[in-house]
């Protein structure tokens, strides 16, 4: 190193110090703002496959509650994340590549109150 660029960095220690605190406050302030946003039933409902499900949803005594207040850990935070973006991302796969499996659709209906009443299917 030269001894330029010593003296540049220590007389600016401070001021990069600062500037990464800054980065970093505005890098937590945009994720909480995604995390709030995904966390809202209408994003869960903006995707062509769950469309129906959030109609349903809708229709429901169940509106009071956003989708992750049922199917996600709700213990710890670290738990939340990491199968908000498991799930986020299996998703996100099978929406693009619109593959979603009978399977799915027979899980969702055996584990929710929506099994006994006729729910229009999703045209893939």
């Amino acid at each position: 190193m030269l001894v330029g660029e010593n003296r540049f960095f220590a007389g600016n220690s401070l001021k990069f110090v600062l500037l990464g605190f800054a980065g970093a406050a505005v890098a937590f302030l945009i994720a909480g703002a995604g995390l709030a946003y995904a966390d809202k039933a209408s994003f869960c409902g903006s995707c062509h496959s769950m469309q129906w499900v959030y109609s349903t949803w809708k229709e429901s005594n169940h509106k009071q509650f956003t989708c992750g207040d049922c199917h996600l850990p709700q213990e710890a935070l670290g738990a939340k994340l990491y199968v908000k973006a498991e799930n986020g991302i299996r998703h996100t796969y099978h929406e693009v590549l619109r593959d979603y499996s009978e399977n799915s659709l027979q899980k969702f209906m055996s584990t929710t109150s929506n099994r006994d009443k006729e729910i229009p299917r999703p045209t893939l």
